[in-house]
């Protein structure tokens, strides 16, 4: 008996070693037509070593490769979620690997939502990798979020620094939250290492301009305009013409700036139904007010052009503008004209000293006020959304980061901020979280003013836009400074309504605060709360906020990054 179970299972070992050594053969036979280019056989031969063992993670595996080889990505994708979902690791591949595999794979078909959550969680298993980096901050910044994605494209630079798209689309991302100074050695090294795109130097003009770098800016354009004036949509080419001309106008440069019109005429007349014409409208009408031809700008107002631009209605406000604008227009108008009387006719003095010096009282006040809204109307008029229009990523479906990013790494987000070179980190790190604990800390001594400044200037840097200050979760807090709150919508999803709640306290967060919240969101229909505080939440609020997934809680230290 025993002679015979001996023989069953040396027969067993046996039959498992020749299985075993044919598997390999085969295995061996399909990477050898994988390196020749033959992905068919190969396909077929793992394929069929598929059907007898189907959870055979190094079959899946190089199935998975040759899919994604022959770019039938969705393919791809379910090999490599099935890997995943029996969750081996192999002498060909990590769990890590295959996240951030899918997470690349799905933004090739343009699933940007998965792909984040998929490289999400490759970035909680290893926060260092560079392509994963990389494309969070991609993918973030694409959907408008710009304040999210910095921390990814700041921990991404140093394996990017010769990558001109990277350098392009961290710079604009900065550009895009008026961080002009930070964002122009990123715009200049990204069109110094790619010359032959037009779209970078646009860019990098266009930041020189903010910074009042009116010279580069000048150079950068000309020169664009020269190479690629005949590549360049029509929209772009007007777009440069106005930098131009604001440029040229502060230097007084009124045979350019007269010409540059033109050529915004002409192409506007090219265009049925042009959309510049109120944009030549305005800035010919400045371009007269510099030149102190106060009658023809009233000619120029007294046309009805809304003062604001791209709207099809003139409005009450736009009427209320317009008016104000022809009044003091005319106030110029008219101390021009009784100047140049006391000045050319035989200088003989006013009627009325009294009388004349209100109306050069007017002026003045009328001067500067035209040179405000000359100010506030420039930089509409070559507005930094319309160069998003041009040259931002495009977007398929649109969708808020928030709460994946929220969802896997925000306790990463300090670690973030930090430079990756060690030795920067060692010198550096104590001085940020001391900074963080200072700030942090003396939110408790500001004065009542400077705190609601400093929660507004934090809730709208963390991406929302307030549309109600008055509302009150805790009245008595209010009263007292110590806590603030407002309704707001996400800045680029306006549809989301969010309740931004801050507290100063030294004592923890109860459940009844946290029940109040809850109230206060109901009747306001809020899509959801972000708490941010000094102070921690008490254990049984903590739990609530745990399975409430509406309401997002925040450290001061967790956040007060926005604000550096």
């Amino acid at each position: 008996m025993e002679f015979v179970i001996i023989i069953i299972v040396l027969a067993f070992f046996v039959a498992y070693y020749l299985f075993y050594s044919f598997r390999e053969v085969k295995i061996k036979k399909a990477e050898r037509a994988v390196k020749s280019g033959d992905l068919d056989t190969a396909l077929q031969i793992f394929m069929d070593s598929l059907r007898k063992n189907p959870n055979d993670i190094d079959t899946l595996w190089h199935l998975g490769n040759i899919n994604e080889e022959k770019q039938l990505y969705p393919e791809a994708i379910g090999y490599y979620t099935k890997l995943i979902e029996i969750g081996k690791e192999s002498k060909y591949f990590s769990i890590f690997e295959l996240y951030k595999r899918v997470g690349l794979l799905y933004r090739k078909i343009g699933r940007e939502q998965e792909a984040l959550d998929y490289l999400m969680q490759a970035f909680n298993m290893l926060s260092s990798s560079k392509e994963v980096l990389y494309n969070i901050a991609s993918i973030i910044y694409s959907q408008k979020f710009f304040y999210r994605a910095l921390p990814f494209f700041e921990r991404a630079l140093n394996s990017y620094k010769n990558h001109p798209e990277f350098l392009k689309e961290y710079g604009f991302c900065l550009l895009m939250i008026d961080k002009w100074e930070e964002a122009n050695p990123l715009l200049e090294a990204s069109t110094r290492l790619d010359d032959k795109d037009y779209r970078k130097k646009i860019l990098f003009a266009y930041n020189n301009l903010r910074l009042g770098y009116l010279s580069k800016a000048k150079e950068i354009i000309e020169d664009t305009a020269n190479r690629f004036k005949e590549i360049m949509d029509v929209k772009e080419l007007f777009y440069i013409i106005k930098m131009l001309y604001l440029i040229y106008l502060s230097e007084n440069n009124y045979e350019i700036v007269k010409d540059l019109i033109t050529q915004m005429e002409n192409i506007s007349n090219n265009i049925p139904d042009s959309p510049f014409k109120e944009d030549i409208t305005m800035a010919t009408f400045f371009f007269r007010i510099q030149q102190k031809y106060y009658d023809i700008a009233l000619e120029i107002l007294s046309k009805s052009i809304s003062f604001k631009s791209k709207q099809s209605e003139i409005t009450e406000e736009d009427k209320k503008n317009q008016s104000h604008l022809y009044e003091i227009t005319s106030i110029l108008s008219k101390y021009k004209v009784e100047k140049e009387l006391q000045l050319y006719a035989e200088k003989r003095p006013f009627k009325d000293e009294i009388e004349f010096s209100e109306l050069e009282a007017k002026a003045n006040q009328a001067s500067k006020e035209i040179e405000q809204i000359f100010n506030s109307w420039k930089w509409n008029f070559i507005n930094k959304d319309t160069l998003w229009e041009f040259f931002g990523p495009k977007v398929i479906n649109r969708f808020d980061p928030t709460l994946i990013i929220e969802k896997y790494a925000e306790s990463k987000i300090n670690f973030l901020k930090q430079k990756t070179d060690k030795k920067s980190v060692e010198k550096e790190e104590p001085k940020v979280e001391e900074e963080i604990e200072d700030i942090c800390e003396k939110i408790h001594s500001m004065d009542i003013p400077t705190f609601l400044n400093f929660a507004r200037d934090l809730a709208e840097k963390m991406g929302f836009k307030i549309i109600n200050q008055n509302v009150k979760t805790d009245p008595v807090a209010s009263a007292e400074g110590q806590a603030v709150d407002f309704l707001c919508v996400e800045k680029y999803q306006t549809s989301n309504r969010v309740l931004f709640c801050f507290r100063r306290w030294k004592e923890a967060i109860g459940y009844i605060s946290l029940t109040n919240i809850i109230s206060v969101m109901k009747d306001m229909k809020v899509n959801r709360a972000v708490i941010v505080s000094t102070s921690k939440l008490s254990s049984e609020a903590s739990h609530a906020v745990e399975t409430d997934k509406r309401i997002t809680f925040y450290l001061c230290e967790d956040v007060i990054h926005y604000m550096q």
